[in-house]
């Protein structure tokens, strides 16, 4: 299930909006090698990141991120960018509801993530309108991590070396 939901989906529209943008750059007899457009994907942390129980989806992410860079090289030649988010401690749907159920969590996600917060679901937006903006037009084949600093920390507390 998350396979699909998460790699194919990704995958099939990836392959999708690549084919229009090409097609469309044809049609407008755009010239080889002319920027024609922009792919964004959507990963987590997870992806980096090994949490017990969470194992097809942490796969799952991991293969988003590849397929990214795989992409990316494939459509360079085309002129399509294609990067990916990489997200933790976004107030998503998915968290909202587990803290419903949890409401402890927030301050172990806030005191866990180094700015102290649980970012909005706009700072993730902004992060992909970036990425889609001629501002990253350099830019393909990279994954953004949009985490407040979560990912920079040990969570091992006793120094180990």
């Amino acid at each position: 299930m998350l396979w699909q939901q998460n790699v194919m989906t990704a995958l099939r529209m990836s392959q999708m909006t690549a084919r229009r943008m090409i097609a469309a750059a044809e049609k407008a007899e755009v010239e080889p090698g002319t920027p024609i457009g922009a792919i964004v994907n959507i990963s987590s942390l997870a992806a980096s990141r090994a949490q017990g129980g969470l194992l097809g989806y942490a796969i799952a992410s991991a293969a988003v991120e590849q397929m990214t860079r795989g992409l990316a090289l494939e459509l360079a030649g085309k002129g399509i960018r294609v990067n990916a988010v990489s997200f933790a401690s976004v107030m998503s749907a998915s968290l909202q509801a587990a803290l419903r159920e949890n409401p402890d969590w927030r301050q172990v996600i806030e005191t866990g993530t180094p700015l102290g917060r649980i970012a909005g679901p706009d700072e993730l937006a902004e992060t992909v309108q970036f990425l889609a903006s001629d501002a990253a037009r350099f830019v393909t084949g990279q994954v953004i991590t949009v985490d407040g600093g979560r990912g920079l920390l040990d969570r091992v507390e006793a120094p180990a070396f």
